[in-house]
């Protein structure tokens, strides 16, 4: 179902922030910071079951071969909050709706197969190790400590065979 009005982004949106962050924010900055999302929820007479917010960005990685070096552009997609309503965790609800919006970017954006997904835990998140369980099962192998966001090596993704399993950073 499509969103038909202002309330229904900024009334769910708070809801899942409320989960990761004490801070207030504006409607008008949360609506500018929502149309930068890939916005998926399933909902359940009208009560918000799960959500996921992901942004389509481009990383770009420096290639060289014999004297000529040039930038290679890389398709992503970075998970920026994935959320489940307490009364349905451990259900498989987070898996499945983080696989079906990943398809669905796949297919509306024509990614194909070729495409990154990254993501970003913060160690202010009380639910972090949680999101960090669920990443691992998923299959996320990689990490390492970023400043900003899973964008932070947008342009250095060259370094990205680089770093470790994120056991072993943590």
């Amino acid at each position: 179902q499509g969103i038909k009005t202002r309330d229904q982004v900024v009334d769910d949106a708070k809801t899942v922030g409320m989960a990761f962050s004490q801070k207030d924010i504006s409607d008008v900055d949360l609506i500018n910071y929502l149309s930068t999302c890939d916005i998926f929820k399933f909902k359940d007479n009208g009560e918000l079951i799960a959500s996921v917010y992901l942004k389509r960005n481009t990383y770009y990685k420096k290639v060289d071969y014999l004297f000529v070096s040039r930038v290679e552009e890389i398709k992503a997609v970075e998970i920026y909050s994935l959320w489940v309503n307490s009364k349905f965790r451990r259900k498989g609800i987070a898996r499945m709706l983080l696989f079906k919006a990943l398809m669905t970017i796949r297919k509306e954006y024509n990614y194909g197969n070729d495409f990154v997904v990254s993501l970003h835990l913060n160690e202010a998140d009380k639910y972090m190790n949680i999101s960090f369980a669920l990443y691992y099962a998923l299959n996320f192998r990689k990490g390492a400590y970023v400043k900003h966001g899973p964008d932070d090596l947008k342009y250095n993704f060259e370094f990205i065979h680089k770093l470790h399993n994120p056991i072993d950073v943590i």
